[in-house]
């Protein structure tokens, strides 16, 4: 029953990996994220005020490419993953 499991994982898993590798969506969403991740760590934010003005664009950003893809998977009317 175990053995069973861990196959059932492994083949979950690498379909997941390799859905969201050949999503244009999570790909511009890894690429923003890691541009915002890299400004931050450069400028070492002086207040805790800034922290929070870049914390909260990032949040924006995230909301805004996340209900896009999720409009564009309903506009195609299937699910990549599975």
């Amino acid at each position: 029953m175990k053995f069973l499991q861990q196959v059932m994982n492994y083949l979950l898993n690498r379909a997941l990996t390799e859905g969201l590798a050949n999503n244009r969506t999570f790909q511009r969403f890894a690429i923003t994220t890691d541009k915002m991740l890299k400004e931050v760590a450069k400028e070492a934010p002086k207040s805790a005020e800034e922290l929070k003005r870049k914390a909260t664009e990032y949040s924006r950003q995230f909301s805004e490419e996340f209900t896009k893809a999720l409009r564009e998977e309903q506009g195609k009317g299937k699910n990549k993953f599975f």
